[in-house]
C-alpha cells in the first residue's frame, strides 16, 4: 500500500475541493487544518479524519502503544454490533458502541463511517472512549486488493461527496456565486 497515493487521493478529492463544494462536507473536513490518519492492516485499510482533540488523544500517553482505534473493527470471530460483508458503499452514521467491537468486516467491503462513538474496556489501558468524526474503511478480498484499493477508495469518496451534496444541494445552489462550482453542482444533480 502506497501512503503517498492515498494522501494524493485525499488531497485531490477532499482537501482541494472548491470551497463551495466543501461547504457540504462534514465539519472535520472544513477545519483550517484537516487532520487524517491511515491505519493499514493486512485485512483492511482505514482513513480516519480527526478533530484536534482526537489527534491529541492519540498522540498522548500510552495510546500510541496500543491500537489507536481499539474496538472499532475486527475481521476475526469476535462479536460486533454490525457485520459488513461484500457490501459496497455501506454507511453508518451517529452510532455509539459500548464494550463491543463496532464492525465485523468480511471481505471486499467499503464503509463510510460518520460521527461514530466507541467506548471499550481494555485490559491494558482501561476504558478507552473516542469519537471518529469521519472514516473510510475498506476490507481486502478478491475484488479489493493492494493494487485496486485506490480505485475503490476514490469510489467511496465520490459516493460520500454525492451523499453530502444531495443533503445540502438546494442551499448550495442558492449561495453559489462561482459559475464553475455551479456547473459542478448542476452536474451532480443530473
Amino acid at each position: 500500500m502506497n501512503r503517498k497515493g492515498i494522501r494524493s487521493i485525499i488531497e485531490k478529492r477532499l482537501i482541494q475541493a472548491p470551497s463551495d463544494i466543501r461547504a457540504a462536507f462534514p465539519p472535520v473536513l472544513r477545519q483550517d487544518s484537516v487532520l487524517s490518519m491511515i491505519v493499514s492492516d493486512p485485512d483492511y485499510l482505514i482513513i480516519v479524519f480527526l478533530t484536534a482533540e482526537e489527534a491529541k488523544r492519540l498522540t498522548e500517553g500510552d495510546l500510541c502503544e496500543i491500537e489507536p482505534l481499539a474496538g472499532l473493527v475486527t475481521t476475526g470471530r469476535d462479536e460486533a454490533i454490525f457485520r459488513v460483508e461484500k457490501a459496497r458503499y455501506a454507511t453508518a452514521r451517529s452510532c455509539t458502541v459500548v464494550n463491543s467491537y463496532g464492525f465485523s468486516l468480511g471481505p471486499d467491503c467499503t464503509l463510510l463511517l460518520e460521527d461514530h462513538h466507541q467506548v471499550i474496556e481494555t485490559d491494558d489501558a482501561g476504558t478507552i472512549s473516542y469519537t471518529v468524526p469521519l472514516a473510510y474503511i475498506l476490507s481486502y478480498g478478491d475484488d479489493i486488493n493492494s493494487s485496486s484499493v485506490y480505485e475503490h477508495l476514490e469510489g467511496l469518496i465520490a459516493y460520500s461527496t454525492n451523499l453530502w451534496m444531495e443533503s445540502t444541494l438546494p442551499t448550495l445552489i442558492r449561495g453559489t456565486k462561482s459559475p464553475a462550482a455551479l456547473t459542478v453542482l448542476q452536474r451532480a444533480t443530473n
